[in-house]
């Protein structure tokens, strides 16, 4: 399947002047420097058994390699779940399933809070752990002025710029440009499966006593709770607040709807997600993708990802909502209801001005179109 480019990259910022981007790059390359020469303390400092946490270095190195990744997953997590707390990830549906599974958990009741209280649990514990695994108090001194031990050595710099580096910024940043990449990779589900019994041990609990009185004490308004409502057959997951997002017909554009619908007709045909060959149809094509009449709806993600496979320009309200492409699909869909509509009040307005041997005349010609494409008629 074709993955689209991600609406944001990671791409190390660069300014545009010449004077700024070279003082950028010395930025960069003084820090990548110290950061090896972290790494390589540590490996020196963990090999020496000079750790504060006793043990063999092999038990610290494995240790210190699991803080790193759990401290990952709890960071960037931590930026992916609340990104898409509130965002429909339907359209994802078929290319990161894990990740959609995992926001149909944090979806329900207060599981993002409870991740979150779950979550901060762990850091602080692997913060600690790590200090352990990274202060050396008995590291040879050697001719280093004191004030520079007692600066890098006695406080653990070295050990906190490493986590810093690969335990939290580099997650975060990889979690807010493509949030769902992130919740999708493997072991993202026993992570927040961990933050989420951690808080229901009870343990962190006193979290939720302290904000309650700090919002009292603020009189800060209440979190609207969730309330299952039935409406229409459909029950869905709504507050208070979700009153406030009515969008009444009287209020909108017609001109700026229209051309929102002419350009989410439009077709997109970049290079970077079309290739191979094409197919027509679209029975043909729900066949071909393996839908048949009783099989659920397929997803617009889908859709756009097989298009792109059999190098067909894909409809713009098809990309992802992230996509700065994409127009809403309900548009596209009223403004075709709307020149529908026009086009059936047209044809009416033309039949009545035929005669009628015209109006004979055109009712044997739909006849013999009907039967022209069901097989039964054969022109000469």
């Amino acid at each position: 399947m074709v993955n689209f480019v991600p609406p944001k990259t990671v791409r190390v910022p660069m300014p545009t002047g010449s004077v700024a981007r070279i003082v950028e790059i010395i930025k960069y390359i003084v820090s990548t420097f110290i950061t090896i020469g972290c790494i390589v303390y540590l490996f020196y400092g963990i090999g020496n058994e000079l750790a504060t946490l006793p043990g063999p270095p092999v038990t610290h190195y494995i240790l210190f390699l699991f803080v790193l990744t759990l401290l990952a997953y709890l960071e960037g997590l931590q930026v992916a779940i609340l990104a898409l707390e509130h965002r429909d990830v339907s359209h994802y549906r078929g290319l990161y399933d894990r990740g959609c599974g995992l926001q149909e958990i944090c979806a329900k009741g207060k599981n993002v809070s409870r991740f979150l209280v779950g979550r901060q649990f762990f850091v602080i514990f692997c913060g600690y752990l790590a200090a352990n695994l990274t202060t050396f108090p008995d590291f040879p001194e050697g001719n280093m002025p004191r004030w520079l031990f007692i600066l890098l050595v006695s406080t653990g710099l070295p050990g906190a710029l490493t986590v810093l580096s690969f335990g939290q910024l580099m997650p975060q940043l990889v979690g807010q440009c493509d949030p769902m990449f992130l919740m999708n990779l493997p072991g993202s589900w026993w992570v927040l499966q961990l933050c989420l019994v951690m808080e229901s041990t009870g343990i962190p609990s006193i979290a939720w006593v302290v904000s309650s009185l700090v919002m009292w004490a603020g009189s800060l308004p209440r979190m609207p709770e969730m309330a299952d409502v039935e409406k229409g057959g459909l029950r869905t997951r709504m507050s208070a607040v979700d009153n406030e997002l009515v969008v009444y017909a009287a209020d909108l554009d017609p001109t700026a709807l229209s051309m929102n619908a002419d350009q989410g007709m439009d077709v997109l045909t970049s290079d970077d997600i079309i290739n191979n060959k094409a197919s027509v149809g679209w029975e043909k094509a729900m066949k071909k993708w393996g839908y048949g009449p009783n099989s659920h709806h397929i997803s617009p993600l889908h859709i756009a990802c097989e298009l792109a496979k059999n190098n067909q320009p894909i409809p713009r309200f098809l990309l992802p909502p992230e996509n700065k492409l994409h127009i809403p699909p309900h548009i596209v869909a009223y403004e075709l209801m709307q020149r529908n509509r026009k086009l059936i009040g047209e044809v009416e307005e033309l039949r009545s001005k035929l005669t009628p041997q015209q109006k004979i005349d055109w009712l044997v010609g739909q006849v013999d179109m009907d039967m022209l494409e069901q097989g039964h008629l054969v022109i000469a």
